[in-house]
């Protein structure tokens, strides 16, 4: 899990993590609060390639998306699972990794 952090949200999302680790009886492998607005995201798909992800949750908005998988192509990276939140579910989107081969999955 990867998110980028406004304000107080920490808390919040380390309590939803705690909240589905408790439903799900599994355990995040890798949690991130790092992830920053803007920038070089390789750092971040290399780190969950090598920790062995095989699904990254991230609450990225839709150019941050684009951004990420696009990212995740040019590092030719496979057999992760991208999982995004509503704001990555969007013509434009959809449109822009129209030729990407990466298994994404936007909540709405």
């Amino acid at each position: 899990a990867f998110f980028i952090i406004i304000g107080g949200t920490q808390e919040a999302y380390k309590k939803a993590i705690e909240n589905w680790e408790k439903i799900s009886g599994q355990k995040i492998h890798l949690i991130d609060v790092t992830l920053p607005f803007q920038g070089d995201l390789t750092p971040y798909v290399i780190k969950a390639r090598d920790a062995g992800c095989d699904a990254v949750l991230t609450n990225q908005v839709e150019p941050q998306v684009v951004q990420l998988i696009k990212t995740v192509d040019a590092q030719k990276i496979t057999g992760i699972n991208w999982l995004f939140l509503a704001p990555g579910y969007t013509e434009q989107v959809a449109k822009a990794l129209a030729d990407t081969k990466q298994p994404i999955y936007v909540g709405t």
